[in-house]
């Protein structure tokens, strides 16, 4: 479990924070350099360390954890319209802090926080991903994530709890695509030590998550002006902790999927960047009544079946799987509805909608998902 939340923790902070320098942002009025070294404390024990005997707890915990180094809400929508339309989109949000101990400033516009909120979209008609995002600090009302109420936001996103925990509320203003969306979880939240992922390492104190696999959603979805009652489901995964921030974003593949029978799953691949050693992969099953059935590495097949190559930056990804799980008896088939998915915000990377389609025994099975890889080294494209 450290792995995928460290993985997925340290991108979005690395990715941040090259945005930050990418934008020449500095956190103190010191001549401005571009290390990462200037932008996050990384001395040793600087942040607090967790508590051991943490347990999860709604809504409160969908809220900040300010004194933490870093935190990712990410949310995956699969949804359709009356017409059988079909729309998914990815929107996450970002915090990390530049400092361990806020500094005292007199500038209304200083922070210790800066929020980045991300927007990945899959329309009708259109041939490539729509991105865009948003990069500002905690200050002035900009940004900032409040946890009495909860509510996150970064300029005209946001995304809030209702007190009881039993509704999540959407909303994102961007350009001509916008979005009101009522989230109401179908299945309990699950603690991330309780997936079973690549149980054979040690889990950490200092990192954190939950995952909700399966929410109902309804509202509104509008593009160009033209606005449409859409229905479907959601996928909500939160992550937070201290890490320092690596070199390199992790390579970390990570496959969630829906399936319509009402069971899901998260499968986890770490891959090596040379072509020394095979990749790992796990997975968890979760099932209708939200029962956990873990798999390691010798349990699953997790294969690679198709590369595509970005023009804008060359860069090869393996963007249809297959998996298999023996033990079970289940096969499926990932393709991804477009091929055109790269994600060039930060680092490049592919992130994007998926088709599924297999069996398990005699009995055929459907559904959708999202799939977020690295890019392939030239070793290890698919046969």
């Amino acid at each position: 479990m450290k792995n995928w939340i460290a993985a997925g923790l340290a991108a979005a902070m690395v990715g941040l924070a090259i945005m930050v320098m990418q934008r020449g942002e500095s956190p103190t009025p010191q001549t401005y350099n571009p290390s990462l070294a200037t932008l996050i404390d990384l001395e040793t024990g600087a942040f607090a360390p967790l508590n051991a005997a943490w347990n999860l707890t709604l809504p409160a915990d969908h809220g900040p954890h300010l004194g933490t180094q870093g935190e990712l809400w990410s949310l995956s929508l699969w949804l359709h319209d009356a017409d059988d339309r079909h729309f998914a989109f990815q929107a996450s949000t970002a915090r990390l802090a530049l400092t361990a101990r806020a500094v005292a400033r007199d500038s209304a516009w200083a922070a210790n926080q800066l929020y980045r909120a991300q927007l990945a979209a899959s329309l009708p008609g259109e041939a490539r991903v729509r991105t865009s995002q948003r990069l500002n600090r905690a200050a002035l009302g900009l940004a900032g994530a409040t946890t009495q109420p909860v509510r996150i936001w970064v300029e005209g996103w946001s995304l809030a709890a209702s007190r009881d925990g039993s509704r999540l509320d959407l909303e994102i203003a961007d350009g001509d695509f916008s979005v009101q969306l009522a989230l109401t979880p179908l299945k309990i939240a699950l603690d991330g030590r309780d997936l079973g992922l690549f149980v054979q390492r040690q889990d950490s104190p200092d990192l954190r998550a939950y995952l909700m696999t399966r929410l109902e959603v309804t509202g509104t979805l509008s593009i160009a002006g033209k606005q449409t009652d859409v229905r479907g489901g959601a996928w909500l995964d939160h992550l937070w902790g201290n890490l320092g921030v690596p070199d390199a974003a992790p390579a970390l593949n990570r496959i969630a999927i829906q399936l319509d029978d009402g069971r899901d799953l998260l499968c986890l691949q770490l891959r090596p960047r040379s072509d020394e050693g095979t990749p790992i992969p796990t997975c968890a099953l979760v099932l209708a009544d939200g029962q956990v059935q873990s798999f390691q590495r010798r349990e699953i097949r997790l294969e690679p079946t198709r590369v595509w190559q970005s023009k804008d930056t060359g860069k090869r990804y393996p963007v249809a799987w297959q998996l298999v799980i023996p033990l079970i008896d289940l096969e499926l088939a990932i393709e991804p509805r477009i091929a055109d998915q790269e994600l060039d915000l930060a680092a490049p990377y592919w992130s994007g909608s998926a088709q599924i389609a297999g069996r398990q025994s005699e009995r055929q099975l459907g559904g959708h998902g999202w799939v977020e890889v690295t890019d392939l080294d030239a070793s290890e494209q698919p046969q």
